[in-house]
């Protein structure tokens, strides 16, 4: 029987999720500026998350850089770059409302130019920064995809090497030494690095060792878990900033090794099925199925995860009005009740964006941007 290999949905709603906790751990603790042991329960959690955004951008690369996919300037602009646009827009609203609704903030034209400064610059909800993100990805896409038909195998090992070089090495040597470092790339984050290694990986441009994936990602989490605590108690600002960053070491090796032992179990260019791009408007998949054959079912835990990741950005937009509303009541301080009722909660604010977002999916006019 044929399946349609669902190794991106999955990694995709485990990735919604690991979100969903690493936002609930880190604002609700700087809101309660709470100190000691909870802070560093909180830090390590968002920290053993922080491989879900690469992965998420690892992704993107294997499905906007593929060849085979055809993506007009017209396509790029009216449904990509529009979708984001209207999405920034849309939640710097219903979060600037909100607070206004909850007392956080007053009322006044002086609010109003705040509010359109805070969504232009990104600086006031933090939480949206992916966005600004995807519009970066999604306007340069062209350029990027041109480079990929252009590129031999080779090709993808010198870029690679001299992103890591450039935007990890170079500014690790700058931190550590205090001095900075002078030399940088044209390409000047991290991000165009987790594209192409997730396109090259995907593709089979490069090539991992699965026992060397499986090293990585084992290496970072027990890293995290080991530097966390260490960098807190012994007030290590370098180690303590390296593990707050999608640019550094120990979640590139993480984040890597995650999707690379994903990819080993089907996806890529030798099982080319088609699996859906979340992060274009929602269309109905073809499932390849041969004669006489029907395409298997899935299971129970299957279906949950798929269903999870037709809304994953949905939740990673939905999530946040929960972590707003839970921080205005001055009289609730979560990690009081310890950092299990945290977990709960968190999990709690997943399952209620899932069903929101599920039930807003249903609404034509809005699925096409959620």
């Amino acid at each position: 029987m044929t399946k349609r290999n669902n190794t991106f949905s999955y990694l995709r709603a485990l990735g919604a999720l690991s979100i969903v906790f690493l936002h609930t751990f880190q604002y609700i603790s700087e809101n309660d500026n709470i100190r000691g042991t909870d802070k560093i329960i909180s830090m390590i959690v968002r920290n053993e998350m922080m491989w879900a955004v690469p992965v998420f951008v690892m992704i993107s690369g294997a499905l906007l850089l593929e060849e085979k996919r055809e993506i007009s300037l017209k396509k790029l602009y009216s449904k990509y770059v529009l979708r984001v646009l209207v999405l920034l827009l849309a939640f710097n609203a219903i979060y600037d409302v909100l607070n206004v609704i909850l007392g956080q903030e007053v009322w006044s034209m002086t609010t109003l130019k705040e509010w359109i400064l805070g969504a232009f610059s990104g600086n006031k909800w933090r939480v949206l920064w992916y966005l600004y993100l995807l519009v970066a990805i999604y306007v340069m896409l062209p350029i990027l995809r041109k480079l990929v038909k252009a590129f031999e195998d080779r090709d993808y090992i010198y870029l690679l090497l001299i992103l890591l070089v450039f935007q990890v090495l170079l500014p690790e040597i700058g931190l550590l030494s205090g001095k900075g470092s002078g030399f940088y790339l044209l390409f000047y984050t991290i991000y165009p690095f987790y594209l192409f290694i997730g396109y090259a990986l995907y593709n089979r441009k490069i090539r991992i060792p699965l026992w060397l994936l499986w090293v990585m990602a084992v290496a970072g989490t027990i890293l995290e878990l080991i530097i966390t605590p260490y960098s807190m108690v012994h007030k290590n600002e370098y180690l303590f900033y390296m593990l707050s960053r999608y640019s550094g070491i120990v979640t590139i090796v993480q984040a890597v090794g995650i999707y690379g032992i994903a990819l080993s179990t089907g996806a890529g260019k030798d099982n080319e099925e088609p699996v859906k791009d979340n992060e274009e408007p929602v269309k109905d998949i073809e499932e390849s199925v041969q004669d006489n054959e029907e395409p298997v079912k899935d299971g129970l835990l299957s279906k949950l995860m798929l269903s999870v990741d037709s809304v994953t950005l949905g939740i990673y937009l939905v999530h946040y009005v929960f972590i707003i509303i839970i921080n205005s009541i001055e009289t609730f301080s979560p990690f009081k009740y310890g950092c299990w009722v945290v977990a709960l909660l968190a999990l709690g604010i997943f399952v209620v964006s899932w069903i929101i977002c599920l039930i807003l999916h249903s609404i034509p006019e809005i699925r096409r941007f959620i």
